[in-house]
């Protein structure tokens, strides 16, 4: 029976390098950090222009910004349609901008999919997929890597790239500052980093 057991939980182990991450299990963790609606006239993004004073200023809601509710709608967004905005389309919005463009389901641990896809809804510059490009080049000593490749990121080490993407990103954060900086480091402790390495 023992034998057995060990047998199945082989078989469970060698099957979940094979998993796609799930999209719903990543989306729940950016729905902690990113809430409903809010209207900062110090955040950029509450602006259909994209930038403070640009454009209209409507706020956010589920964490979609002015300007992606701008290019969804293929209209100027009023306050009402930020408001009124239903976390189904928000979903639409998120798996169609930014989980499809990470190729989420594509990639096989969903802790790395989680932090990749959080970057992507959060972005610091360089950018999401430059990120995951110079941390997978420090991780695997490979700078043969020009491209966001998802043969590649499969292939590295899933918790040491995690781990980078997140020091990267808490680095980041603190040089940009700011009165979000506390927001930005929370939404990485939602993701199971403390500035030491992934949670276990």
């Amino acid at each position: 029976m023992a034998n057995l057991r060990e047998a199945h939980s082989k078989f469970l182990y060698c099957n979940q390098q094979y998993l796609a991450a799930d999209f719903n299990s990543a989306q729940s963790i950016v729905k902690i950090s990113e809430g409903g609606y809010q209207k900062f006239p110090n955040d950029s993004g509450n602006y259909t222009g994209g930038e403070k004073g640009s454009g209209t200023f409507i706020g956010t809601n589920f964490g979609i910004s002015a300007p992606t509710l701008k290019s969804y709608l293929k209209y100027e967004p009023s306050e009402a349609d930020m408001r009124n905005l239903t976390y189904a389309t928000a979903l639409d919005i998120y798996r169609k901008r930014y989980w499809n463009v990470i190729k989420g389901d594509e990639i096989k641990s969903q802790n790395l999919a989680n932090m990749i896809y959080d970057l992507s809804v959060n972005p610091v510059r360089p950018g999401a997929k430059q990120i995951v490009i110079d941390s997978f080049k420090i991780v695997e000593k490979d700078d043969t890597i020009n491209k966001y490749e998802i043969i590649k990121i499969n292939a590295a080490n899933p918790d040491k790239l995690f781990n980078e993407i997140g020091k990267k990103r808490e680095e980041l954060y603190k040089a940009r500052g700011g009165e979000f900086l506390p927001s930005w480091l929370n939404r990485l402790k939602n993701l199971g980093w403390t500035g030491a390495g992934l949670v276990k």
